[in-house]
């Protein structure tokens, strides 16, 4: 259960980094698979899987040093 919780973890500290990096730009980075809706003044950008992305390389490289230490 260790791992479940660290991988959840990750997911959401990703998410609020991805989102948070990406309120600043004027048009994010977009991957196949993250929501971007343009409509008027207003925006919403929801980085479902660029959270996921990165989220799962940073589970496989904590994971890996894990063991090694």
């Amino acid at each position: 259960m260790g791992l479940i919780k660290l991988f959840f973890t990750i997911y959401l500290i990703a998410w609020a980094l991805v989102f948070a990096l990406q309120r600043k730009s004027g048009v994010p980075f977009v991957i196949p698979g993250d929501i971007y809706i343009h409509i008027g003044q207003k925006r919403i950008y929801l980085p479902i899987s660029s959270s996921l992305v990165l989220t799962i390389i940073l589970f496989l490289v904590l994971t890996f040093f894990g063991k090694l230490i």
